[in-house]
């Protein structure tokens, strides 16, 4: 089983689809973790007691991901939240990037070629290091490089690629292309990471 974070280290809050901030673990009992009060969250809109969200924190080459509830919180300076599990925490992989989303429409543009041509398409998931996405009609082969556009959430997706696998889909006509990014500046990742975070409390909230 994945372990929770240690003490002092950094976290990712994810309050809901619009508000995310930094924190650090203040102490860990049980299955109930002080942390420090967001900047600009603990003092001014911190959420009401009961209120879920989650964690993300980053140890060596994974990442670690956590439902959380809010049970209290400290005002005193240094101000504190107490959160407690709700789920266990689980691990990912440098190697399996979290992976998600999907119904979003974008503009896939062949550049290998020099040509013009334009795709239309689905996004079916995302991660910081690929895409899946479906498209009515495809002549595309792996290894052609693309132009992908798009926009995700509050972010717009603008970003290279090379395709590395076309099948059919399982669930229309069409094809799937999956297409493997070249490497990812950190304010891209940090923009797709935004939106998987959104699309998880969304996923939560409905399940």
């Amino acid at each position: 089983m994945t372990a929770f974070p240690a003490v002092n280290s950094l976290l990712y809050i994810g309050l809901d689809e619009q508000r995310s901030y930094r924190s650090r673990v203040e102490a860990v009992e049980d299955r109930v973790l002080t942390i420090a009060a967001p900047i600009g969250a603990g003092d001014t809109e911190p959420p009401s007691i009961g209120a879920q969200f989650i964690l993300f924190w980053t140890g060596g080459r994974t990442r670690g991901v956590l439902p959380v509830q809010l049970i209290d919180i400290v005002r005193q300076a240094p101000a504190r939240w107490q959160v407690r599990a709700t789920g266990a925490p689980r691990r990912l992989t440098r190697r399996q990037f979290f992976r998600g989303g999907g119904g979003e429409h974008l503009r896939l543009s062949l550049v290998s070629t020099g040509t013009t041509m334009r795709i239309a398409s689905t996004l079916v998931d995302i991660s910081e290091r690929a895409l899946r996405c479906a498209v009515r009609e495809c002549e595309l082969e792996p290894g052609a490089e693309l132009r992908i556009e798009g926009t995700l959430g509050p972010g717009r997706l603008d970003q290279t690629g090379t395709v590395t696998t076309v099948r059919d889909d399982p669930d229309g006509p069409g094809r799937h292309v999956v297409v493997s990014f070249s490497t990812p500046s950190e304010p891209v990742a940090q923009m797709i990471r935004r939106y998987l975070l959104a699309w998880e409390i969304t996923q939560r909230r409905r399940n």
